[in-house]
């Protein structure tokens, strides 16, 4: 069903058992609000495997803080920065994974309590001596 939203289109149930996929306007709903709590358990796992993987890559860049050495020279310096970016955009990427799978939860009428619970860190991060940039 997500592969085929993604694709552009919907799937149906047919009355003879089977399902078919139409083309659909992108602004409505992936299914409609009869079937909403059949499908809220894919998007609840749809958070929550986002919000892990958030956690998993705040968890990484704080081993990268805690074991990259000091630079040493330009091209140390430079090593150093790159490393910092590509953490600073895998945070940024794996927000954005949270925030679309939290969106489309929320239109599909997934109760806010029940995404919260999924989104949240089981675990508090610890974001010490990572830039700010990467942290937030």
């Amino acid at each position: 069903m997500v592969e085929a939203a993604l694709a552009g289109e919907r799937v149906h149930a047919c009355s003879c058992g089977y399902l078919l996929t139409l083309p659909a306007d992108p602004a409505e709903p992936l299914c409609a609000v009869a079937e909403q709590p059949v499908f809220a358990q894919l998007f609840l796992s749809r958070v929550h495997a986002a919000a892990g993987a958030l956690e998993s890559v705040q968890w990484a860049c704080d081993q990268l803080a805690l074991t990259q050495p000091a630079p040493e020279g330009p091209g140390g310096q430079w090593l150093y920065e790159a490393d910092q970016e590509s953490a600073a955009w895998a945070v940024d990427a794996a927000e954005l994974d949270l925030t679309d799978a939290v969106r489309l939860a929320t239109v599909h009428g997934v109760p806010a309590q029940l995404l919260v619970e999924a989104a949240e860190h089981h675990q508090p991060v610890e974001t010490t001596g990572v830039p700010a940039a990467v942290a937030s």
